[in-house]
């Protein structure tokens, strides 16, 4: 219906026409709007695939990790031209972006409108805060991803191997423009804090120590497929050899050399944001990037540590229920002495998560509408990963047609019997898994949503999904439940010394006094933890604040639809677009409750 006064305008001169050439003139006028929307959205679509071919092409790493093996020899190109190179390409991105007429788009192409300028806007803003020269850590850097390529790599032909190699020998190029994105940090003043910086030159010595035949670069030389015969095997073994004798580990060596003569004694010694130049803004945009837009961090932080008070009270009631009346490290301290609540062999720990996850298969039809095709499989990590992964992990592989929930069995004796229910959940069903396999198989979604980093949605998913072990049977056992409720602590904690040391003017000695007063983690536990939360900033916000919102919406939903609330319908809706900012996962949860409303 024509509305408003042009609306009213054509009405008025309709009526002094022949009826047929009336209903022409409103056909033309309707006809063009929808060719305008028709073109925007073309438009649209023409900006994003080639956003995400200029993506793959630019970072042929990550195109191997989701499957794409055009630029499987290839690695990243990390020069600080580069870098400058894709500013220019987002900058034109943006200002093409700003041309196409969002409000003639579809609320589903708004959304896709919506994400991508996010993500470009973030990335320019990112880059003229010089980001980029903070390019390494215990956290990020090439002693972690390059490693790490192998685990997603093709391994089925001869010339999936020769790629490999290709990469290997670049591998020194690599290393070359990350020491001179580290040397372009010193001379501006971006550079990591010092202590974290120490444990990752441990990480870094593991690069060039270990013997060829066990360092991760080369256990794909380890095993072959059958279709490569012997000599071709004693062949790539030979290369893989050299590339590793002559290219990588001389390489490493000369980065390890750099990073503790250079680049360690020119580290901060303030272990927060702040004391990097436009420090403050760098965490605004932080939080933005792993919690969303609007959330201010003292604001967090009261609100974390309200939410550990509340839990704190929780794990007191099952001490007492238990018989403990001692403080909260003596009772730890006890659970961590019981040998019947840790597994006796790794089988036996890898054949109950099994068991678990195959029980949590057959439950989900009860709490999910849209359950995906995809398989989830239990495997035991790598033996050459096992140091370097948490106790179980997951990811998507066979071109994202199978999950793998990856069980740890490295210090299999030291892993509690009584966290398995919640890591179950969160890691596997119905956590990463079912959020990750389900945006995998959505038809139409556009590539660059599919894989867009929002870890607020991820990784409050993952632990809300935690919180679902009551509605299928589980955490029916008091240890369990208290494994779960400790898991959760540690996430509100990890919230808190966040916020404290880089909003709040938090030391290392206040934010570890934070967390020996509210954790029952050893010392050295401790230690990693502040330096995984002063190199790695944000990060621990995602979760817990993804969690929190869930909840919350969830006991909107619950208030407004009374009866007719149906968790089936809900978990839908929260998924049913894919990883989104906090703020359009509201959007959707409020359209759901209003179209339930009106149709019943």
């Amino acid at each position: 219906m024509l509305t408003g006064v042009i609306g009213q305008r054509r009405l008025a001169t309709t009526r002094r026409l022949p009826w047929y050439l009336a209903a022409a003139m409103i056909a033309v006028s309707l006809s063009c709007g929808s060719g305008r929307s028709a073109a925007a959205t073309a438009e649209l679509q023409t900006l994003t695939e080639t956003y995400w071919e200029w993506r793959l092409l630019e970072f042929p790493q990550f195109a191997t990790s989701i499957g794409d093996q055009r630029y499987n020899d290839r690695l990243d190109d990390l020069s600080v031209e580069d870098f400058e190179r894709r500013e220019v390409y987002r900058q034109k991105l943006l200002q093409d972006l700003k041309q196409v007429p969002r409000t003639r788009l579809a609320p589903g192409d708004r959304v896709t409108y919506d994400l991508l300028r996010r993500e470009v806007e973030v990335a320019i803003e990112n880059f003229s805060l010089s980001s980029h020269l903070l390019a390494f850590s215990q956290v990020v850097g090439p002693h972690i991803d390059l490693p790490r390529m192998a685990a997603r790599f093709p391994f089925e032909t001869a010339s999936d191997y020769g790629a490999y190699l290709a990469r290997l020998e670049q591998v020194p190029r690599y290393l070359e423009q990350v020491t001179a994105l580290l040397r372009e940090g010193m001379s501006a003043g971006v550079v990591m804090a010092r202590n974290p910086m120490r444990q990752a030159t441990y990480l870094l010595r593991e690069q060039f120590e270990v013997r060829i035949e066990d360092h991760p670069f080369y256990h794909p030389f380890t095993s072959f497929p059958d279709v490569i015969s012997t000599a071709e095997r004693r062949d790539l073994r030979g290369q893989a050899r050299r590339a590793l004798d002559e290219h990588v580990i001389p390489a490493f060596k000369d980065f390890y050399l750099f990073i503790v003569n250079e680049y360690l004694p020119a580290c901060r010694q303030d272990i927060g944001l702040p004391s990097l130049p436009q420090g403050k803004r760098r965490y605004e945009l932080l939080l933005q990037v792993y919690a969303g837009e609007g959330f201010n961090p003292g604001e967090l932080n009261g609100q974390a540590q309200t939410e550990v008070q509340r839990l704190e009270l929780q794990i007191d009631s099952i001490q007492q229920s238990l018989g403990f009346i001692e403080d909260r490290t003596t009772f730890a301290w006890s659970l961590q002495n019981s040998p019947s609540l840790f597994h006796r062999s790794p089988r036996a720990l890898v054949e109950n998560y099994r068991q678990l996850l195959d029980h949590l298969k057959r439950r989900l039809g009860g709490l999910f509408g849209r359950l995906p095709a995809a398989d989830l499989t239990v495997v035991e990590v790598p033996a050459h990963l096992a140091p370097r992964l948490p106790a179980t992990s997951y990811q998507l592989t066979g071109s994202n047609s199978v999950g793998q929930f990856m069980v740890n069995t490295l210090y299999h004796d030291e892993r509690p019997i009584w966290n398995m229910e919640a890591q179950a959940l969160g890691d596997g069903l119905p956590g990463r898994h079912l959020q990750q396999a389900l945006v995998n198989e959505m038809a139409g979604l556009p590539p660059f949503r599919k894989y867009l980093k929002v870890p607020a949605f991820t990784e409050g998913w993952a632990l809300y999904a935690e919180s679902l072990g009551p509605h299928i049977g589980l955490y029916q056992n008091t240890y369990a439940r208290y494994g779960w409720l400790t898991r959760r602590l540690l996430a509100a904690v990890r919230v808190v010394v966040d916020t404290g040391i880089h909003s709040q003017g938090w030391d290392r000695r206040q934010a570890l006094d934070y967390l020996a007063e509210h954790t029952t983690l050893p010392a050295h536990r401790m230690s990693e933890e502040i330096n995984g939360l002063s190199a790695d900033p944000g990060t621990a916000l995602a979760r817990w604040v993804g969690a929190v919102k869930i909840d919350q919406l969830q006991r909107e939903a619950r208030e407004a639809l009374g009866d007719g609330f149906d968790m089936r319908a809900f978990h839908d809706a929260v998924l049913g677009q894919g990883p989104v900012p906090l703020d359009l996962l509201e959007q959707a949860v409020k359209d759901y409750i209003e179209l339930k409303l009106k149709s019943s």
